[in-house]
């Protein structure tokens, strides 16, 4: 019940100082009852200020259950990201080398949900800095390693575990982002051209995240993926065109205008390419967006939506005929709109 109530404090808008609580929690790690146990790695997981991570170690060393294992492999994942990643005393580095140990047993057991767990440790603590090269070569050959082992037939939900994350160290925000690429690219080309939905849709987000140039990783997953069954998929590959794409990626998204399900995301994607194009690019489009087939597939706001971006920028730029051929076609939009 006092393990119960604490994380009520914890969740609500108590301002109890766990810290203060640290000599009365840390015993009830190595408590007989399995259940104290366990409910203690999971509130010690949410805890940053109570310094138990040696502690949870030594426990997770030497306990016996299962699912307490588990509890402490993953509160001791949160207490070295933050360590890592957050001002403050850091704990020492044989600390997370402990954790990533285990997050191997764990990502090695035949178990889906202990190997999930191990990969979204390893994947968690080998993002920061701080390790020797060689040393997360070796993490992420396990991982590469574990993936290659997987039924694609019957072990979809594990294998997308792992493939999200191997996205996640290919990610901008990953310290191993190239080593992480070099190791995972050629698996997710692979996982692309798989069955299983959940599988590929995973799989664009890390062959983007490994792509060192991102527009054409666009080019090539819309060239694959662009007509995918899955609306899912067709949805994750506009937003990232909006997000990354070019010039080149304007027509296959004005294709898709008109179209249920995916206009309205096509039309936010081209805006964000707009904003971030030359004005020459919008004084191009001016013509298309005001005439046939495009401008039967857009609505008088989303036309003015256009427009009053482009008077803004050639406000901005100092170019009268660009302004005005737009405030021209805001006046007859205004009408149309009956604004």
């Amino acid at each position: 019940w006092a393990l119960e109530r604490l994380e009520e404090m914890r969740v609500g808008t108590s301002k109890a100082k766990f810290s203060e609580l640290e000599p009365t929690l840390i015993p009830l790690i190595t408590d007989p009852s399995r259940d104290v146990r366990r409910n203690t790695a999971r509130l010690l997981a949410s805890l940053w200020e109570v310094n138990v991570a040696k502690h949870l170690l030594d426990q997770l060393n030497v306990e016996t259950d299962d699912v307490v294992r588990r509890e402490i492999l993953v509160a001791l994942r949160e207490a070295c990201y933050a360590s890592l990643t957050t001002p403050g005393p850091k704990l020492p580095e044989e600390i997370r080398a402990g954790t990533l140990t285990w997050a191997v047993k764990f990502l090695d057991d035949a178990d889906p949900e202990k190997a999930r767990v191990g990969a979204e440790v390893i994947g968690k603590l080998l993002e920061p800095n701080g390790l020797k090269p060689e040393d997360v070569d070796g993490y992420l050959k396990h991982l590469a390693d574990r993936y290659a082992r997987l039924n694609p037939a019957n072990d979809v939900a594990l294998r997308v575990d792992l493939l999200n994350a191997m996205a996640g160290l290919c990610s901008s925000e990953s310290k191993c982002r190239d080593l992480a690429a070099k190791h995972f690219g050629g698996l997710f080309e692979q996982a692309l051209a798989e069955k299983a939905d959940p599988v590929r849709l995973i799989a664009i987000d890390g062959l983007f995240n490994a792509s060192g140039d991102k527009p054409g990783a666009i080019r090539r997953l819309w060239k694959t993926l662009g007509s995918d069954s899955l609306l899912a998929i067709r949805l994750k590959l506009i937003d990232l065109a909006g997000d990354a794409g070019g010039a080149q990626e304007l027509d296959g998204l004005a294709e898709k205008l008109g179209i249920a399900g995916e206009s309205d995301a096509s039309w936010q994607a081209i805006l964000k390419i707009f904003r971030r194009s030359p004005s020459a690019l919008l004084a191009e489009w001016a013509a298309k967006i005001k005439s046939p087939p495009i401008a039967g597939r857009l609505t008088p706001e989303q036309q003015i939506s256009f427009f009053d971006m482009v008077r803004q920028r050639a406000q901005t730029e100092t170019r009268p005929e660009l302004l005005r051929e737009a405030q021209t076609n805001l006046a007859d939009l205004y009408v149309v709109a009956g604004r």
